[in-house]
C-alpha cells in the first residue's frame, strides 16, 4: 500500500489533514462481529438447555461475554469514533474497548505481524515496558500481562479494528512516521 498523501482528503473509513490521520473501523467487520456475537449469544442459551452441567457453566460464562462483544460492536456501529489517531506526536488507540490510549513514536520500539489462532494481528511494542504498564488502569495493565504470559505483543491491533490488512496499517506506520516494522518477534 502506498502512504496516504499529506493532503485534506476523506474517504469513508480514513480521513487526511496535513499531519493528522484518523482511521475508523469498517461497518462490515463491526457488523460481523455482532452477527457472530449474537450467534454465539444463541449457541450458547441452547447448550444450556442441553442440562449438562459442562454447559450450563459454558453458557453462564459464554452468554455475558458474548454478550458484551455484541453490545460494544452494535455501540461501534451506531456511535461513529475512530480506531486510532495519528499525529506528530503518535498515535492513539481507542480501537478496542481496552485501548491504550496515546502511544508517542518514542515511546515505540518497534511493530511486527504475527498470527494468532488463525488471525493476523499487529503487534506493538514499547521501549519502555515497565514505563508504559505505569501509565496504564490496573484493568488495561493487567490484559498487557495476560497478553505477555500468553506470548502476544503488549498491544495488539486487529484487523477488525481497521479497513484495511494489519500489514498496509503496519506499512503506514513505517513509511508515514518511521516505525520500525520487524519480520519476527
Amino acid at each position: 500500500m502506498s502512504p496516504l498523501p499529506h493532503s485534506e482528503a476523506e474517504t469513508g473509513n480514513v480521513s487526511v489533514t496535513t499531519d493528522r490521520l484518523v482511521i475508523y473501523p469498517s461497518r462490515v467487520k463491526m457488523a460481523l462481529v455482532l452477527l457472530g456475537a449474537i450467534a454465539l449469544v444463541l449457541v450458547c442459551l441452547w447448550a444450556a438447555k442441553t442440562g449438562f452441567w459442562d454447559a450450563i457453566l459454558a453458557a453462564c460464562i459464554g452468554v455475558p461475554f458474548f454478550g458484551a462483544c455484541g453490545l460494544y460492536a452494535a455501540y461501534r456501529l451506531i456511535r461513529r469514533r475512530p480506531s486510532f489517531e495519528m499525529d506528530s506526536m503518535g498515535i492513539i488507540d481507542t480501537g478496542s474497548a481496552i485501548g491504550v490510549g496515546r502511544v508517542f513514536w518514542e515511546d515505540i520500539d518497534h511493530v511486527y505481524l504475527y498470527m494468532y489462532h488463525r488471525q493476523w494481528l499487529l503487534g506493538i511494542v514499547p521501549r519502555d515496558l515497565e514505563g508504559f504498564l505505569s501509565r496504564q488502569n490496573s484493568f488495561r495493565r493487567s490484559v498487557i500481562q495476560l497478553n505477555l504470559r500468553l506470548g502476544c505483543a503488549p498491544v495488539n491491533v486487529s484487523g477488525v479494528q481497521l479497513p484495511m490488512s494489519v500489514a498496509e496499517f503496519a506499512e503506514l506506520l513505517h513509511t508515514r512516521h518511521g516505525v520500525r516494522v520487524k519480520s519476527d518477534a
